[in-house]
């Protein structure tokens, strides 16, 4: 169970970024040369890597240990997702950008090879991939599109609102769960786990409503039993507190944690503030959380 509170990274667009870690009790402070034009920003397999794409620029590596950044300069539209798999072809990253044209580039960004051409025709505003690195989800408004790299000429399999997934609203976010088995969906201020081993759209648990704040994001992290949830609500002065659910498979539900293990407290926020992303990161000793707010990024770590 990750510790009640963690020293905070702030990372500050202004002229440049700064990044402040907590390691072994050490802060180190960073400066990046990055702007104040980030259009996405994610961990890599790793919290000492952060993925980032420019508007109207490259997209690229900025390692927090080296305080350098690496660039690729290809032609894409807005980027809605970067990832570099911890396992498969893990010397590389991979990027999707809004028609869904997935890219995929070395570490050292000398090079792009172009796994899927997208549409022109379409946009997706996010983009999933499955831990054994051939599912990709590509999601729309009302849409999401499972595509597999293995069998690129068949069809993508297909999930919608009103029909696969049971809801009025707009899809918000997806995550597959790191066995595999479940795609995550929050859609209408519900989050729904899709059984991706039984036909199209059948519930492995009963929905966890989140509905309380249109302010709100969430992760699950990589055992797939525990969803942590940001609203609006608790960006308070000072202080982000996240809230803890446990999958209970008995039940198929997902039930809040109670008492303090049930609450993670990051302090380091000196005002409110809309969430723009948020993202977990577990190893076997340590839990990093990157939030993406709308003037700062935090890193929070914690051993």
């Amino acid at each position: 169970t990750p510790s009640n509170s963690s020293a905070a990274s702030d990372v500050y667009k202004r002229q440049g970024m700064a990044v402040v870690l907590e390691d072994s009790n050490t802060i180190r402070k960073v400066q990046t040369t990055l702007t104040d034009g980030i259009e996405y920003l994610s961990l890599g397999s790793s919290s000492d890597d952060l993925l980032y794409s420019l508007k109207e620029g490259p997209v690229g590596i900025y390692s927090t240990n080296g305080n350098k950044s690496t660039n690729l300069d290809v032609p894409h539209s807005k980027i809605i997702f970067m990832n570099q798999h911890e396992y498969i072809l893990k010397d590389y990253f991979l990027f999707v950008d809004q028609a869904g044209k997935v890219i995929l580039s070395p570490l050292d960004c000398s090079e792009a090879y172009e796994v899927w051409p997208g549409s022109a025709q379409k946009q997706y505003h996010q983009a999933a991939l499955h831990k054994d690195g051939l599912l990709l989800a590509l999601v729309g408004s009302t849409t999401i599109e499972l595509l597999n790299f293995a069998h690129p000429n068949d069809a993508p399999t297909l999930f919608e609102v009103g029909k696969q997934i049971i809801s009025d609203g707009l899809i918000e976010r997806i995550e597959f769960s790191s066995n595999g088995y479940w795609m995550i969906v929050s859609c209408g201020g519900s989050v729904m786990s899709f059984d991706l081993r039984k036909e199209t759209g059948t519930l492995a648990v009963n929905a966890l409503d989140i509905s309380s704040s249109q302010d709100v994001s969430w992760d699950i992290d990589m055992s797939g039993k525990n969803i942590m949830v940001l609203k609006g609500t608790d960006i308070q002065q000072n202080t982000i507190s996240l809230t803890r659910f446990n999958y209970k498979k008995s039940k198929k539900i997902w039930e809040s944690v109670p008492g303090p293990a049930g609450r993670l407290s990051l302090d380091g926020v000196n005002e409110s503030s809309s969430i723009h992303h948020l993202q977990l990161l577990y190893d076997d000793s340590s839990l990093s959380v990157l939030i993406h707010l709308d003037k700062r990024i935090l890193l929070f770590s914690s051993s």
